[in-house]
């Protein structure tokens, strides 16, 4: 990558094994460890090469959506003047596409695990607002509008929750990702996607503090150059550029030295993940049922059934672990493409097509300014026999000029600003927008040629088209988040831990859930029929005690795990106009009773319908009781 990659200059100066180039105080790597870190480095430029096809311009593309749209600076008496549309496009395509609030939910493979799915639905909605994720969603579908694909992970952080451990949703940097050059997905069906590496500029003294007491802990040096004012442009931090300049009003305060709080210096961490195909031989000893004679078979198995992960410090090796964080040996990433590239992995960006015609649009509008600047002003004339001193007078209302010569001084008629030039300018907007795909009515602006009711429905429609496809697409990643995090929490949640849950309604509610194996009468553990063991939920519910006046926990349920869950995603009801559509469907089926108030009222997801519901109720059954009265 021209631009991106410059962070990883000076890191990249010094690859080979770490023995070639340390002095003998350095700690040694085994051969077969300095045989391991040249593969996982060899994946790292494998992919890094591939990539740099596609990411040659992501820096300039979100510098682009900052405002940053001149390459080069013109005189200061000149306009460089931006009307950024790139900006507009994308801020009305990302709020109407979080509009919905969407995120995944799951339905049983297995349908008597149809009640243990409402409980994980409840654990993850109860994750996903503590969390904040429909945040972290908004990021990635930023990313990828700006770079053409974003990324993300599903983690499992076993220090979060004070040491219990949970499950972390976080939007990954596509400048620091590096898929499998073959792959069309990050974990596809057809087995090409082998690898992907991450390469992250680390602090160097928490990378100590991880690594304190490593056979390696010696090797961690600083070896990514300090994101200064001269290096800004070559970075992936470019894009961090436009932060609040300082107050000078602010109170100062004294400048700590490195030795007091730490230096910023920093490491490149190069992670891998992999799927390594190589293979090993088992002994295996097999009784003969006739006879009962020992017979050896060798049996060729893979190495690494469920993985590989490798983490690369300075040419070292720190971690070798002989498996993915899942166990269904899935990478734990996603990804969310923009525009489609058929039989790419990566996608277009946003910004790809529309840098042309908002570049003709600056230019035509700056020099248009500079016209006006410039005529706007004429040159003065000032003839010898004037009497006047040239440069003794400047511009200036009302000003006075004496002269005792024979003709006076006058200003030169500027050049008028030629009509076609406006209707140009109207011209590059329409074609801009023609471009993006952006109309007035997805901008919230009335159509003034179009009045009739179902006209404008039908513009509406035509003009959500390309935004439904941008939806189609966050639902296909939604799915992968969903089945990546109830992997993880199968897997990880078992130490009971309290999960609150506040509902539409505005109630909070609080239940204790963890998994565990599951045994029969025996004490033996369950198998599936899959082989895989088969686990089992305990989910203890909490109830208010009127005496206590405070939570107390209520039944405890033990459900056994049968089968697998699909996750489903449904965002396209979110879109304005739809929402605006099915509201009106449902008010007209409502009264045509075809439904009632509770249906109507929770299919247009009305906020804290409940106690309105509940209130209805009772005055109703108030004015029935003294009906019956009288």
């Amino acid at each position: 990558m021209s631009n991106g990659t410059g962070l990883l200059a000076e890191h990249e100066s010094r690859e080979g094994t770490a023995n070639e180039s340390r002095d003998n105080h350095m700690p040694q790597m085994s051969s077969e460890e300095q045989k391991t870190v040249k593969l996982g480095m060899h994946l790292w430029h494998k992919s890094k090469r591939h990539r740099s096809k596609y990411d040659k311009d992501w820096i300039n593309n979100y510098k682009f959506y900052r405002g940053d749209q001149w390459s080069r600076k013109r005189p200061s008496y000149l306009h460089s003047e931006v009307i950024n549309f790139v900006f507009q496009t994308i801020q009305s395509m990302v709020p109407i596409m979080t509009d919905a609030r969407p995120k995944p939910s799951f339905l049983p493979q297995d349908p008597t695990d149809l009640e243990f799915t409402e409980v994980l639905n409840d654990v993850f909605e109860s994750d996903w607002q503590k969390g904040n994720w429909l945040q972290v969603v908004a990021e990635v579908i930023y990313d990828a509008h700006f770079y053409g694909t974003s990324y993300s992970s599903v983690k499992f952080n076993a220090d979060g929750d004070y040491g219990l451990g949970r499950i972390v949703y976080c939007s990954e940097d596509p400048l620091d990702c590096y898929p499998d050059p073959d792959a069309n997905d990050i974990n596809d069906e057809d087995g090409k996607s082998t690898s992907f590496v991450t390469a992250m500029p680390a602090d160097l003294e928490k990378l100590r503090l991880k690594y304190k007491g490593h056979k390696f802990e010696a090797a961690l040096k600083s070896d990514v150059d300090d994101l200064s004012e001269s290096t800004m442009s070559k970075t992936s931090a470019g894009r961090r550029t436009f932060v609040r300049d300082t107050n000078s009003e602010l109170p100062t305060v004294r400048a700590f030295s490195d030795e007091e709080f730490g230096s910023d210096a920093r490491a490149l961490v190069i992670t891998v993940y992999m799927k390594p195909s190589e293979t090993t031989e088992y002994r295996e000893d097999v009784v003969a049922e006739d006879s009962g004679g020992i017979s050896v078979q060798f049996i060729t198995k893979k190495k690494f059934p469920r993985g590989r992960k490798l983490v690369i410090i300075g040419g070292y090796l720190f971690e070798d672990q002989p498996h993915l964080d899942n166990d269904d040996g899935r990478f734990p990433f996603q990804k969310l493409v923009n525009y489609i590239l058929p039989r790419e992995f990566y996608g277009m960006s946003e910004i790809e097509q529309l840098a042309s015609p908002q570049k003709i649009f600056n230019k035509l509008i700056s020099f248009t300014l500079d016209v006006l600047t410039l005529m706007g002003n004429p040159v003065w004339l000032i003839p010898t026999s004037s009497g006047v001193k040239p440069g003794s007078f400047h511009t200036a209302p009302g000003m006075q000029i004496p002269y005792d010569g024979a003709e006076p001084p006058r200003r030169a008629e500027g050049t008028q600003l030629q009509p076609y030039v406006m209707q140009m300018i109207d011209r590059v907007e329409n074609w801009f927008n023609s471009v993006a795909g952006s109309s007035d009515i997805t901008r919230g602006i009335t159509p003034g040629s179009v009045t009739a009711a179902a006209a404008i429905e039908n513009l509406q429609d035509a003009a959500k088209t390309r935004i439904r496809q941008k939806m189609r697409q966050l639902d296909g990643y939604l799915v992968q988040v969903g089945s990546q995090w109830v992997q993880l929490a199968l897997q990880h949640y078992d130490v009971p831990r309290i999960f609150r849950l506040t509902s539409k309604e505005g109630m909070d509610k609080y239940f204790k859930f963890h998994t565990q194996a599951a045994e029969d009468e025996n004490g033996q553990p369950l198998i599936g029929d899959n082989g895989d063991p088969v686990r089992m939920a305990v989910i203890t519910k909490f109830k208010t005690d009127d005496a206590l006046g405070r939570m107390v926990p209520d039944e405890t349920k033990k459900m056994v795990i049968r089968g697998g869950f699909d996750v489903k995603v449904s965002t396209g009801s979110g879109l304005p106009f739809a929402k605006g559509e099915k509201e009106q469907r449902l008010l007209q089926l409502y009264t045509s009773n075809v439904i009632d108030r509770r249906a109507l009222l929770e299919h247009i997801e009305f906020p804290n319908f409940e106690p309105i519901l509940q209130r209805m109720e009772e005055a109703e059954n108030a004015v029935q009781s003294q009906a019956q009265g009288a």
